[in-house]
């Protein structure tokens, strides 16, 4: 009988194990559209706007622009919350000179940083469908606004 209790808490165990991070929690899906086209191969980070403890969190989007971010470990858990939004994307410069004067970002500086970056997110828990992150290269009149204040659909 111990032998089947202990290999019943085993079974459990692994099964739960198995669960952590994956199902679940707090997700969010969304794309990023620059100049009204999907940006495909960009990095999105979401960073805590206030409460340091939610933590940052990573994901890259596919050839559509989409992506999805959800716990990837149960060390780093997406968790509910104000987050900003930032943007970026690299590619190769000009051939022969060295490797950071050959790498440009494809992004406007005010995308790319937490203090400037005007995409925002208010997660909850749960599923989160996020309206399009818009960023815009083209110029720029005074006063106008091209980032997305992002909410739940």
């Amino acid at each position: 009988m111990l032998r089947t209790m202990c290999g019943s808490l085993l079974a459990a165990c692994v099964l739960l194990a198995a669960g952590c991070g994956k199902g679940g929690g707090t997700v969010a899906r969304g794309t990023v559209i620059m100049n009204g086209q999907p940006l495909a191969g960009a990095v999105v980070q979401f960073v805590p706007k206030s409460d340091g403890s939610l933590g940052a969190h990573t994901v890259n989007t596919g050839p559509d622009g989409t992506f999805t971010l959800r716990t990837e470990s149960p060390n780093t858990p997406v968790k509910p919350g104000s987050y900003v939004i930032v943007v970026n994307k690299w590619r190769t410069g000009e051939p022969g000179k060295g490797s950071m004067d050959a790498m440009k970002s494809e992004i406007p500086d005010r995308y790319r940083t937490q203090a400037t970056t005007p995409l925002k997110a208010e997660l909850k828990d749960g599923e989160n469908a996020l309206e399009p992150l818009h960023i815009n290269t083209k110029s720029m009149q005074p006063g106008s606004s091209p980032g997305t204040q992002v909410s739940m659909r």
